[in-house]
């Protein structure tokens, strides 16, 4: 091990956690779209829902309209009857039902205006509806187009970084190479951390005299005691942070 093997494995791991986050955007990206798509599908439902109640109050009040009809007719005849009859009772029982036919009617004729009122309610809400899905179909479109876009280059970006990570890390020590590897999972990407004064940049601990020694010695795998992690000089780990890798 020399000092630039530890340059590039600090480099290394910056790459791979670039790659990392691009990988989540990436993965996000299909989510978010599922996203917009269910909510237009809400707004879809909603101006159906709005069409539906119409159609449902007009087919009511054309019940209502067919039952107002009928307790005319039945007004009417028993109109009739009452004039053909003689006995007072039965003219009572006459009349008596002539109300009760009437009250129906009344109510029947309330209830109709109240659903046609309500259906003609529904007509400004389902075309403000259709016409929030309209525009929200343009952006949802605009959108599908920026994922597939964005989609592309992530991939892009993802496939050139990693193609550089891996050149870069190959000319590590393979013993370097699977330290780090075996300790990236465990240590959320980060297997290497700075030495910061006496203690360890990654979990704290202060480490002993004479590992500090042998991390500026900067020639051999100095792994902290507590997390692990392979310690990397201030200097070295301020120098691998001053390298660019992405175009």
């Amino acid at each position: 091990m020399n000092k630039n093997d530890f340059v590039q494995l600090v480099v290394s791991q910056r790459m791979d956690q670039r790659i990392a986050v691009l990988e989540k955007r990436l993965a996000d990206l299909p989510v978010e779209l599922s996203e917009r798509e269910a909510r237009h599908s809400v707004m879809e439902a909603e101006a159906g829902a709005f069409e539906g109640d119409r159609k449902k109050a007009l087919m009511k009040a054309q019940d209502l309209e067919n039952d107002i009809r009928d307790f005319e007719s039945r007004i009417s005849k028993l109109e009739l009857q009452k004039n053909t009859l003689r006995d007072a009772g039965a003219i009572a029982i006459a009349q008596h039902e002539q109300e009760e036919h009437r009250t129906r009617l009344m109510k029947a004729e309330e209830d109709a205006l109240v659903l046609l009122e309500k259906a003609e309610g529904l007509v400004p809400q389902h075309a403000e509806a259709l016409e929030r899905i309209s525009e929200d179909a343009v952006e949802l479109a605009k959108f599908r187009e920026v994922v597939t876009q964005d989609s592309a280059e992530l991939e892009g970006e993802i496939a050139g970084l990693r193609s550089k990570r891996d050149e870069r890390f190959s000319d590590i020590p393979k013993p370097a190479q699977g330290a780090y590897e075996e300790l990236a999972p465990s240590r959320s990407g980060r297997p290497t951390a700075p030495l910061r004064g006496e203690s360890c940049g990654g979990c704290g601990m202060m480490i002993p005299p004479n590992d500090r020694v042998k991390v500026l010695a900067a020639d051999a795998l100095t792994p902290c005691r507590g997390c692990q992690r392979i310690l990397v000089t201030h200097e070295l780990w301020t120098a691998a942070e001053e390298i660019e890798f992405t175009d």
